[in-house]
């Protein structure tokens, strides 16, 4: 009974022991916890409401006419409002960026645990965790930097906005307010320096290719890292399908949807860049470059755009005609191998391709994506037609027009130097070339690889 008795105290005695300990711990994470909110929660930025909400906004630069020449700005964004945001990019970035975000206060506890564990593993502080209502704190009240500091102010400012701001206000914060890449700051912006459109009018397949990117914008770009830009864009379709948001269906159609991107355009160099340089120096000078960088102004101007063309074109063309008279300055390059040669006339060809279309096709056409095991899987498809039809089809070429061409051989007794633009063959006869070269042929003037520009004089068809 001694024994009995003596080992029944001793379970009473450590279950006391274990209820007063875990007592004390409550108590001092308690204390703690407080001790952390009153030191960080001083002289924290003010919470701002969306009246207040004034970011930075690209203005824009016209003709007389009313036509685009010019663009002046510090961040690339033009805001809109979230009644105008599609249904389809608000869950696309929700399901991305924060799913439990219509449920949480602000913070997602078993996010951060999940970027803890992450963070033990690789033993650097690479995953925060952070919910949307965080990045709104840190985008609009704090900085970037990595510091466990600036994560709890990040916290403490995030329950404030939830306790303040509507979760579509918070959206609509974070949606004007995000970085996207190349320049576009909000989906407004992102949406047009993408895919040349209005945000309201984004797909699927768009939006979820856009919710991919704010994590790492640059490594995730379609444009510089497409097969990641890819993949991040599964992710998210799948993320929307976990969460509800669409269908299967719906996911395998948006990922078997070829994208068109359209290439950037830079505003200020394409038409008139001495005249737009001079309205924004002259602007600067007068209102000051915060005002015209940040405020969004609409700058109607006294250029007349066609007629800025004509003048230009007309300038080109002396120029051109000038630099004949100089003499033949050689080669742009000299490529020595086969493969090389290959390699440089395929690129001739795609540049040639995308420069008339004005946008690239993503993703590429022999990729197509199935559902398998709850999880999107990439495969070759079996018909490459499209694909081999692009890629073999004639290099789209004009008459008139500069093109870069890669010297295939030499004919000494034709006198005739044999090139070829992309996948197109053609040749350079006695007049086309005797400008540079009055001699005969085979002196080392040309020689097979070097790449020159010609201009297409006339397009020969053969049926």
């Amino acid at each position: 009974m001694n024994k009995k008795k003596k080992k029944k105290s001793f379970f009473v005695l450590l279950f006391k022991l274990t209820v007063i300990s875990f007592i004390f711990l409550l108590i001092f994470s308690v204390l703690l916890g407080m001790g952390l909110y009153l030191t960080y929660s001083k002289n924290l930025p003010k919470i701002i409401t969306v009246k207040d909400y004034k970011p930075r906004v690209v203005s824009n630069v016209y003709d007389k006419n009313g036509t685009k020449i010019g663009e002046f700005y510090r961040e690339k964004r033009d805001i809109i409002a979230y009644e105008d945001m599609p249904k389809i990019v608000i869950n696309a970035f929700v399901a991305s960026e924060d799913g439990k975000f219509f449920e949480h206060k602000g913070i997602d506890f078993a996010g951060i645990v999940r970027a803890m564990i992450v963070n033990f593993k690789s033993g650097q502080f690479s995953q925060g965790g952070s919910t949307i209502t965080q990045q709104v704190a840190r985008s609009l009240l704090l900085s970037n930097e990595k510091k466990i500091s600036r994560k709890i102010k990040e916290a403490i400012l995030a329950g404030r906005i939830e306790s303040r701001l509507t979760k579509h206000e918070i959206l609509y914060l974070y949606l004007n307010q995000i970085f996207l890449g190349h320049n576009a700051y909000g989906v407004q912006a992102a949406a047009s320096q993408y895919f040349n459109k209005e945000a309201k009018n984004l797909t699927l397949a768009e939006a979820a290719l856009l919710a991919g990117l704010p994590q790492a914008p640059s490594k995730w770009s379609p444009f510089l890292n497409p097969d990641k830009a890819k993949e991040r864009q599964v992710y998210v379709l799948n993320r929307m399908v976990e969460d509800g948001y669409i269908t299967k269906e719906d996911a395998l159609k948006a990922a078997n949807e070829r994208l068109k991107l359209h290439k950037h355009v830079d505003h200020n160099l394409q038409y008139a860049p001495y005249f737009v340089e001079f309205v924004r120096r002259y602007l600067f000078s007068k209102y000051g470059a915060d005002k015209v960088l940040d405020e969004g102004w609409k700058i109607y101007s006294t250029l007349d755009l066609d007629m800025q063309k004509a003048a230009d074109e007309a300038v080109k063309q002396e120029i051109e005609k000038l630099d004949k008279e100089q003499g033949f300055r050689g080669p742009i390059k000299r490529i020595s191998s086969d493969k090389d040669i290959k390699e440089e006339l395929e690129k001739i060809h795609m540049e040639s391709v995308n420069s008339v279309r004005g946008y690239i096709l993503f993703p590429e056409l022999w990729q197509e994506f199935k559902f398998r095991n709850k999880m999107f899987v990439i495969e070759d498809k079996k018909d490459k037609s499209e694909h081999l039809s692009m890629k073999t089809a004639p290099t789209p070429i004009d008459k008139g027009k500069n093109y870069k061409a890669i010297v295939m051989g030499i004919n000494e007794k034709t006198q005739e130097i044999k090139i070829k633009v992309g996948n197109v063959d053609g040749v350079i006869k006695k007049d086309g070339y005797s400008w540079a070269h009055p001699g005969k042929l085979g002196q080392g003037f040309l020689r097979k690889g070097d790449v020159v520009y010609v201009a297409i004089m006339r397009l020969i068809i053969i049926i």
